[in-house]
């Protein structure tokens, strides 16, 4: 996150104490006088920011989430058609979405405190709405070419099939930690068993 000014730097320095905080309780249970203490600020300065906890941590989701959600939205771009004849199985480029995942990592410490055990289970629920939709708006020029070959597929199940299961997978890598590399989600998200939905209508549909 930018600490260009000493308003963002003073911000930085509560996410620091939460972040340190919250690897010994709940981020809902800390006090405010925990986190100046940690963060080595008075209450007066955090009362400037926040009202208090929960304004904290509702004010850090969605911060987290726009940022992210913004970094990645700049870099889409329009996808090749989809040619079932050639691949049926590898349907998705993602390699412009996990070129922009990549910018998350800046945030990795911040969103797997968020997630973990002691984080709040709200930002999940808000996290994996603004990725599917995300999903949507970057995938979204292929439904036609879905929709065309699958005809008699409602569009509420192609959704699920094209954007619910990349949306765990990104969710669970973040839950994780990051721990692979997007190149290696990358691998996970177009493989035989992420498509595998779409690979047995194709399949059906030469019957």
């Amino acid at each position: 996150m930018k600490t260009n000014t000493k308003k963002e730097k003073t911000k930085q320095k509560i996410y620091n104490a939460l972040i340190k905080l919250a690897e010994e309780k709940n981020i809902k249970e800390v006090k405010v006088s925990e986190l100046c203490r940690v963060a080595d600020i008075n209450r007066s300065t955090f009362y400037l920011h926040y009202q208090d906890t929960y304004d904290l941590i509702e004010k850090l989701s969605i911060e987290i989430i726009t940022e992210f959600i913004n970094n990645i939205s700049e870099k889409r771009q329009i996808p090749e058609r989809i040619d079932f004849k050639k691949n049926p199985t590898l349907l998705i480029n993602y390699q412009d979405l996990l070129e922009a995942i990549k910018d998350a990592q800046k945030a990795k410490v911040i969103v797997t405190m968020m997630l973990g055990k002691n984080g709040d289970p709200n930002f999940y629920s808000q996290l994996k709405v603004a990725l599917w939709r995300l999903l949507a708006y970057f995938f979204n020029d292929y439904l036609p070419d879905l929709k065309e070959q699958f005809p008699l597929v409602p569009d509420d199940y192609l959704n699920i099939i094209f954007f619910d299961v990349p949306t765990e997978i990104i969710l669970h890598w973040l839950e994780k930690g990051m721990v692979e590399s997007p190149e290696e989600i990358g691998a996970i998200l177009t493989s035989a068993n992420v498509t595998s939905p779409l690979t047995l209508l194709v399949d059906k549909a030469k019957e």
